[in-house]
């Protein structure tokens, strides 16, 4: 379909910008996106802004407009110029000036401007812990960008528990208003504020008796140039289709791309669906997940990306809600079950800060589909580019960073610098973030001593083309707290070693799991001081150096990390064990997969004698704690557990692991 003509599109623009004066950031960002349909949106907002504060410079809505829409654009210092305009125009703390403060850290980590950093971590930690936020209301900052930023995994539970009420909030009054259009009925008269009354979820639908348990994969990424599509393509295909029925239901249109083609084709085969439903709004979304009967619903989104995905989950769409990958961390939130995870990501001294129920699988929570990638297998033939024509010395010690740059900060960057200055041979190679950044990041390491030639940049590239120059890199220098997820998975397919420091979030600690399944955790480090000692031991020891890429080099091979097979099928014994759960009356509990090696008695074995076993489950399948289980058991069979007065009560004690 041709856009329409830009001086149309600019015209109904201004009337589009006028109502969304005021409105959340978010809303006002989705509207700009509407310039991938019709080019000439974000164009006509600019100008509607300009003309509004050239008007009246005092103009607040206009000038955070203005703001919202450069750092969608990625114009970050504009954006944050603006920000801090807001923010001086209108000081009185709280609702927009939060965001507006929130928002002004996420463009400067996007450019590395860390001037302030001290003083900003200092403020959002303050904001986060005040605890006068009313219920119903955004937290000061998004769960997602929170969890780069310099906060406690206790700060990150707050953050999405208050994000998730939110999300239930909103929903319980579009179901309430619906509810009033249907019967006609005027509206009740208004009541007091309760977060607890708005916060509560639907009632989950009752299982259906089916042969197959039937899968529901809910994600708002399945585009040909996204990373989870590239990581879980061959996932939804593999599923055993004598057990399960997959469908997958996405909140984004068809991209045409051969990957989402795939997709849909390797569903099919096994019986099951593609189905599109980014045309719906979430009530509708939700309502077609429960109308097919799915018995568990899986989150591919959590809080990244698209919000519909947190939406339609807030409406319970299956007996079982279950969240994964796209979101590394907790949702805060009662209407999602289980958090599909590992014994690394999410060790037990750290179960406290996750409100979901662990479904721990026995090696790394993080799928990959490299082996079945016809453009990851070829960028393992031939020779890696020279490093000459990617702008790397051909003698240096190649230290590499691909994450994105609102992922660093100024302590690990200082450590880069000092490893720099302690071994004159080694480069710093990372992913060019647009000039402001690499003027930020080049005065940086000149302030440290560091000539700024040193630290080089790499242009954004596609998949294939990136994994082939990835191979001339010698070490990955892991960035925190945000750590590397799928470029790590990239730079160890690339046979490059990550050294990674493990902190208190989950998204800390997905590099962590990736190297211990690689069978490369003595690269794990547990402070700051153990990390800066293995990566310069990289640098300096030539021989520790080969031996870690060689150990990368075997984890493609031998490793379960890149056997895409087995993560589906570890994934399903857990996926059996909580419908079988739930379907005998029993609360979620932590469900903890372990393999048996061929019947022998092992680690495994050990595991499973902690816990409980069930006679009708695979045996590396148990759960953390037997006795509770047993007397949730027993209350059943009494005719009490699921719809008991108490059972709220109940689970809560079941959920804690000791």
């Amino acid at each position: 379909m041709k856009p329409r003509h830009k001086h149309a599109v600019h015209a109904n623009t201004a009337a589009t910008a006028a109502a969304l004066r005021g409105a959340t950031p978010i809303r006002q960002a989705a509207a700009f996106a509407l310039d991938a349909f019709a080019p000439g949106i974000k164009k006509g907002f600019e100008e509607y802004y300009l003309a509004s504060i050239a008007a009246n410079p005092q103009d607040l809505d206009a000038v955070e407009g203005l703001a919202v829409l450069y750092q969608d654009s990625g114009n970050y210092t504009q954006a944050a110029e603006l920000f801090r305009r807001c923010m001086d125009m209108q000081t009185a703390p709280g609702g927009r000036a939060d965001w507006w403060f929130a928002s002004l850290l996420n463009c400067r980590a996007a450019v590395c401007d860390w001037r302030a950093w001290e003083e900003d971590a200092a403020q959002l930690r303050g904001l986060v812990r005040r605890g006068d936020v009313r219920d119903g209301d955004m937290p000061v900052i998004h769960p997602f960008d929170a969890l780069s930023r310099p906060l406690t995994a206790a700060d990150n539970r707050v953050i999405a528990t208050q994000y998730a009420r939110s999300v239930s909030a909103r929903m319980a009054a579009e179901e309430a208003a619906a509810a009033r259009t249907r019967s006609q009925e005027a509206p009740p008269p208004p009541q007091p504020r309760s977060s607890e009354r708005a916060a509560q979820p639907p009632p989950p639908p009752q299982p259906q008796p089916h042969q197959r348990i039937r899968i529901a994969y809910v994600t708002g990424d399945l585009m040909g140039t996204h990373p989870l599509t590239h990581l879980m393509q061959s996932v939804f295909g593999l599923h055993d289709a004598a057990r399960f029925e997959v469908r997958v239901y996405a909140l984004c249109a068809d991209d045409g791309s051969r990957e989402r083609a795939r997709v849909r084709a390797d569903i099919e085969r096994g019986g099951g669906a593609l189905v599109d439903l980014s045309a719906l709004p979430a009530r509708a979304a939700a309502a077609a997940l429960r109308g097919d009967g799915c018995d568990v619903a899986i989150n591919l989104n959590g809080y990244a990306g698209t919000v519909k995905s947190a939406e339609i989950f807030a409406l319970r769409p299956a007996p079982l809600c279950v969240s994964y990958m796209g979101f590394p961390g907790t949702m805060g939130a009662d209407w999602v079950d289980y958090l599909l995870a590992d014994e690394t990501v999410v060790p037990r001294h750290l179960r406290a800060h996750v409100s979901e129920h662990v479904l721990a699988m026995p090696h790394c929570y993080f799928v990959n589909d490299y082996r079945q990638s016809g453009a990851a297998v070829e960028a393992l033939r031939g020779a890696p580019p020279p490093r000459a024509q990617l702008g790397l010395p051909d003698d240096a010690i190649v230290v590499c960073n691909f994450n994105r740059l609102h992922k660093l900060d100024p302590v690990t960057f200082a450590q880069w610098m000092e490893l720099l200055r302690e071994v004159p041979r080694a480069v710093l190679w990372l992913l060019d973030g647009g000039a402001a950044a690499r003027e930020n990041l080049h005065r940086a390491a000149e302030a440290a001593g560091v000539d700024p030639a040193r630290v080089v940049f790499a242009p954004l590239a596609p998949r294939g083309a990136h994994l082939r120059r990835l191979r001339a890199a010698d070490a990955f220098a892991d960035s925190h707290p945000y750590s590397a997820h799928t470029v790590g998975c990239d730079a160890l397919w690339a046979g490059v070693p990550i050294v990674t420091l493990a902190g208190d979030t989950m998204a800390s600690r997905v590099a962590a799991s990736l190297l211990e399944t690689a069978g490369l955790g003595e690269l794990v480090a547990e402070t700051r001081a153990e990390y800066f000692l293995k990566l310069r031991r990289l640098c300096v020891d030539a021989a520790a150096l080969a031996r870690a890429k060689a150990g990368a080099a075997r984890a493609r091979e031998a490793s379960p990390l890149f056997d895409t097979r087995v993560w589906v099928a570890d994934m399903e014994r857990g996926l059996e064990r909580i419908v079988e759960l739930q379907r005998s009356g029993y609360a979620p509990q932590d469900v903890y997969i372990r393999e048996l090696p061929g019947g022998e008695e092992g680690d495994g074995a050990e595991c499973v004698r902690e816990g409980y076993r069930s006679e009708t489950s695979p045996a590396h399948v148990f759960i953390a704690d037997a006795q509770r289980e047993e007397e949730w058991g027993q209350r059943v069979e009494e005719g009490g557990g699921a719809g008991s007065d108490d059972e709220g009560v109940e689970g809560q004690e079941m959920a804690t692991l000791q």
